[in-house]
């Protein structure tokens, strides 16, 4: 394929992920409430599931297509990016985004001691059924926390709040016929737009002479977390910008725990040994550097914001003056 049809496939593929995501999230949870699910179960399942539906798509189809490392380069990469960037950008803009949510402090343990198992599960080199039969049963007892909690009157997580605050999503279905039709679309669309992105990302990688790894680590990373991007700047613009950390945590917990757990068990999924260079240790920084801040009560200001933007520039810098030479 020429490259211009091949950025076409890529381009095109983020925004059907992005889009059928979205209705798979609101079709599914309505279904489970059309059953009777109770909000709680549904927050938890569909809704938190749905956060990393971009990541999992993409990381699934790169295992099935035969480029598992690229899996696993894109949850280390989303993570990365989550913590620099998705942080970085409303910090800069609106500044003060504060760390005294009730949550936050579980949350960023639980987030660095998944960071913390990833990079042990890898360090064999090689992540198989074992490690995500491991990650996933994590992620149950993670639920399972959160759900005593929630049952709890006296515990106020907005993690929690916001997992279950679903039904105010727009344009929420109601009828049997929307509520099918948004589920089938997300069915089709997600994986479609995973195979789009990584037949497209792959065929530009090859023609430009650049690892499968490092896109991974870059475009995909950066094109799967636009979901999280846009909802931190949205928060943070109605004044609610503390909710953009609680999104980050949660997204990295789902990104490790979820994604890489059913990637894993599709296939197994070799470690490059630049991640254990860089790769790993920036994402366990970061991820530690996160969770210092929420226990110190530092602001994240506009000086923060900025480290964070600069460090992620230079991040990007270095992997490409590594890759183009």
């Amino acid at each position: 394929m020429s490259l211009p049809i091949l950025f076409a496939l890529l381009l095109g593929g983020f925004v059907l992920l992005l889009v059928t995501a979205d209705y798979l999230i609101r079709g599914a949870a309505a279904l489970a409430r059309k059953w009777g699910v109770p909000k709680l179960l549904v927050g938890l399942t569909i809704v938190a599931f749905g956060t990393s539906a971009p990541e999992l798509a993409v990381s699934v189809d790169a295992v099935l297509e035969g480029q598992p490392d690229v899996a696993l380069a894109n949850i280390i990469g989303s993570n990365i990016a989550n913590v620099l960037l998705i942080l970085g950008v409303p910090a800069l803009i609106f500044g003060a985004i504060g760390v005294t949510t009730p949550g936050l402090r579980r949350n960023a343990i639980v987030a660095f001691a998944a960071t913390v198992l990833l990079i042990g599960l890898s360090w064999d080199g090689l992540v198989i059924l074992r490690d995500g039969l491991i990650l996933l049963a994590v992620l149950i007892l993670y639920l399972l926390w959160l759900y005593r909690d929630a049952r709890k009157p006296e515990i106020a997580d907005p993690q929690i709040a916001e997992l279950t605050d679903f039904e105010e999503m727009e344009a929420m279905p109601h009828s049997w016929l929307r509520i099918a039709g948004m589920i089938l679309i997300g069915v089709i669309g997600l994986p479609l737009g995973g195979v789009m992105i990584v037949k497209g990302g792959m065929g530009v990688a090859y023609a430009a002479g650049v690892p499968p790894a490092v896109v991974g680590l870059t475009l995909f990373a950066l094109g799967t977390s636009l979901p999280e991007l846009a909802a931190s700047v949205i928060s943070a613009a109605r004044g609610h910008a503390e909710v953009a950390i609680g999104n980050v945590l949660g997204s990295n917990l789902f990104n490790i725990l979820a994604v890489g757990g059913i990637a894993s068990m599709v296939g197994d999924i070799p470690v490059t040994q630049q991640f254990f260079t860089v790769e790993f240790w920036l994402m366990l920084g970061t991820t530690g550097l996160l969770a210092l801040l929420i226990f110190m009560r530092t602001k994240l200001n506009r000086f923060i914001g900025f480290a964070m933007l600069a460090g992620y520039a230079g991040y990007i810098y270095w992997l490409a003056r590594l890759t183009l030479g």
